[in-house]
């Protein structure tokens, strides 16, 4: 998603190595994560932390505050995240945004006009082209 962006909408690659540190960090949160509930949050008045619930094992009904932090609200923030970067992509390839560096100008439509017709087009970069 991220990939995606930088290179749709900024117009430039990460080095790889950002992306290895980038999976090797996610993977050694979520273990933190995995292993703080069952280590800290579990107390023996609410039984098992981790168990059956309902049609696959999970953070039992016993503890509900962090059985929804800790599976919606990483769904939730990483859906807002994509549906806010999408939607910027989207408008940059329309031609509504237009990125020069770090100066971002925004416009109601831009519209090509070609030797053939009056279409835009989304290969064609208006930024790029004013340059050369």
């Amino acid at each position: 998603m991220v990939d995606t962006f930088l290179l749709l909408f900024c117009g430039e690659r990460a080095p790889n190595y950002v992306f290895y540190i980038a999976l090797v960090s996610f993977w050694l949160f979520l273990a933190f994560i995995v292993t703080l509930g069952s280590r800290i949050m579990a107390t023996p008045e609410q039984g098992p932390f981790y168990g059956i619930s309902g049609f696959w094992c999970w953070i039992t009904p016993n503890y509900p505050t962090e059985r929804y932090t800790l599976e919606y609200l990483f769904m939730f923030t990483t859906a807002g995240v994509s549906f806010v970067l999408y939607s910027l992509i989207f408008f940059r390839l329309r031609g509504n945004i237009a990125v020069n560096g770090w100066k971002v100008s925004f416009r109601r439509r831009f519209r090509f006009t070609g030797p053939k017709d009056n279409r835009y087009h989304a290969i064609t970069d208006p930024c790029r082209t004013a340059k050369s």
